[in-house]
């Protein structure tokens, strides 16, 4: 990598995916990018659908993102795309962060003769099911990351990759942008979103798709209510209004909707961690959960499920408290423990602190 004038070129990084919008992959993607660059490296970030319009915002360095307006379904003219736009722009390696972006991508960079990596995101147990297609990727990835243990064995043992070809690189909390938190910060945040400056506050955070469990998490609400009637659920994240409405709906139906507040889809998660007493989340599966680590930056205990990373994230009994998947009765214990033991929820929120730092 040495330019025309003897120089050393900085190496040049493609960083593909199928879509940016909400959740941990697109904070992953962005961040890592914005430290490659500190770091002398060039990225150029390629999106096969156009990104959500708020990026720019929060990433304005990356504005200029490339989407190159992919619908949905197989195109295999993507391929001679991306290999066009590895040789134009010289890129030295391929980063590939969805299934299509594994296939198109390692076609394209073998082609190209570069190397490409790529990082599995994905939750839904679906894509870690065997076939043909995975079975190509294996051959075509020069090397391949898990975000989490659990998952490097479901890529080993599932989707047979070589266990010499697959690394863990755990996600983390840029400590910058999610500070700890303590009581006055606390009173800060919850003035700055105008919410009530006392009272007992949990936090969710997380699309309102079936696989983040907030119908577990809801369920568990009339017990808190009736050992803690002060505490309140707020639930930040966006879904289809098909989602929506059926959580609505059990709101309503377990007689819970005055304790509860629907935040929408929120862009500054560490103002909202900041104001909350306890985050609290309930998945049926979770490859790795990004926002784990960010509540854990901020200081605050995590009630969760045992599924999945989480337990490589939450140590149980030290920086929250896990519970078995589907489990809204023993949820709601764990909560009201840490509601009713403010020494208890301090403690584990400073380790949960020193985890995030470490």
């Amino acid at each position: 990598m040495i330019s025309s004038d003897g120089a050393r070129a900085k190496p040049r990084v493609l960083e593909l995916v199928r879509s940016l919008e909400k959740g941990g992959r697109t904070v992953r993607i962005l961040e890592g990018a914005s430290r490659l660059r500190k770091l002398g490296f060039d990225p150029y970030v390629v999106s096969f659908q156009e990104p959500a319009p708020w990026l720019a915002d929060r990433w304005p360095q990356l504005s200029d993102v490339l989407s190159l307006g992919v619908p949905e379904g197989a195109n295999w003219w993507i391929v001679w795309r991306l290999y066009r736009l590895i040789r134009k722009r010289s890129i030295d390696l391929v980063h590939a962060h969805s299934e299509g972006a594994y296939l198109y991508g390692g076609i394209a960079a073998w082609l190209a003769k570069v190397p490409i990596v790529a990082t599995w995101h994905r939750s839904e147990p679906a894509s870690y099911q065997p076939s043909h297609k995975s079975r190509l990727c294996n051959r075509l990835l020069t090397h391949q990351v898990a975000v989490s243990e659990n998952r490097r064995q479901l890529l080993v043992h599932s989707l047979r990759a070589s266990p010499e070809k697959v690394s863990v690189i755990h996600g983390g909390a840029d400590l910058a942008q999610f500070h700890f938190a303590g009581p006055d910060e606390k009173y800060a945040a919850r003035k700055a979103l105008g919410m009530p400056s006392s009272g007992p506050t949990l936090l969710s955070l997380g699309h309102l798709g079936l696989i983040k469990g907030h119908d577990v998490a809801l369920r568990a609400m009339p017990a808190i209510l009736d050992a803690v009637p002060s505490a309140h659920l707020y639930v930040a994240g966006d879904g289809s209004g098909e989602e929506r409405d059926r959580l609505q709906r059990l709101t309503t139906d377990l007689g819970v909707e005055d304790r509860v507040t629907w935040l929408g889809q929120i862009h500054n998660p560490e103002v909202w961690l900041a104001a909350c007493d306890l985050f609290v989340q309930a998945p049926r599966d979770e490859a790795f959960g990004l926002v784990f680590a960010e509540a854990a930056a901020v200081g605050r205990p995590v009630v969760a499920t045992r599924v999945g990373g989480i337990p490589e994230i939450v140590i149980h009994g030290d920086t929250g408290h896990l519970v078995e998947s589907e489990d809204s009765e023993a949820l709601a214990t764990a909560v009201v423990n840490l509601l009713q033991d403010s020494g208890l929820a301090r403690r584990m929120g400073l380790c949960a602190r020193r985890r995030a730092e470490e």
